[in-house]
């Protein structure tokens, strides 16, 4: 049994050194700035009335100060539907991101969880390319059925979302083809392969303020106590 246990550990480091040098991507396109923000708001506070336009302050502020051909934001970063978002704020990001010639894809929710990119020179009365997250949270995006007694009880927001479609096209963003998935969906390969070979860069959006005061990475990110959200000069 200990010799079993000792080839078995063999194998893994012999395979592990083999794998080492395989090149399991490849270069698309030209290079490519990025700018990956996390504004590390604390989930008792992020649902709070008083604290959105911290929120928005807190994102505009990072994406202001990280310019990148794409900025990518977390999942809700933008804490409220689509339309209560006002169009100002909207058109303040389109600006920054015309100054880098990008894009930007933020996560925000709009009638199902999802991702939404918001294009340099596209109009808001054009039409957005979107994803909507299609492996929802049980309990925590949807309810199984014979569970909305717990739904009532627990009054979590946002939490009856309609699932998106299995295979949904990769967006068209920052001259690649970007196959977007939210949150502990990567944790299902069969569900991301569904978009290659179209699909030239994976994304993942996630709010790292889940993992709170844990052993996670924590971040020296501090969002400022501020009024109600005003475009910086």
């Amino acid at each position: 049994m200990p010799s079993r246990s000792l080839l078995v550990v063999v194998m893994l480091i012999t395979g592990g050194a083999l794998l080492r040098d395989q090149r399991w991507t490849s270069p698309q396109g030209d290079p490519l700035s990025v700018a990956l923000l996390q504004g590390n708001i604390a989930q008792d506070l992020k649902w709070r009335p008083e604290k959105f336009g911290e929120s928005l302050r807190t994102y505009y502020r990072l994406a202001l100060d990280n310019p990148a051909q794409l900025t990518v934001m977390p999942e809700t970063a933008l804490p409220a539907f689509l339309g209560q978002i006002p169009d100002e704020y909207l058109d303040e990001l389109k600006k920054l991101a015309e100054r880098q010639h990008g894009d930007m894809l933020f996560g925000i929710p709009h009638r199902r969880p999802g991702a939404i990119r918001q294009r340099r020179d596209q109009p808001r009365q054009s039409k957005e390319q979107r994803y909507s997250k299609s492996h929802l949270v049980p309990f925590g995006e949807f309810v199984p059925p014979g569970f909305a007694w717990f739904l009532a009880m627990a009054d979590i927001p946002m939490s009856a979302f309609t699932p998106g479609a299995d295979k949904q096209p990769p967006l068209n963003i920052a001259g690649q083809k970007v196959a977007v998935n939210i949150c502990y969906e990567d944790a299902f390969g069969e569900e991301i392969i569904r978009s290659l070979p179209e699909a030239t860069l994976l994304v993942n959006i996630s709010n790292v303020a889940w993992f709170g005061d844990s052993l996670a990475r924590r971040s020296t990110c501090k969002s400022p106590r501020c009024a109600p959200w005003k475009p910086v000069a």
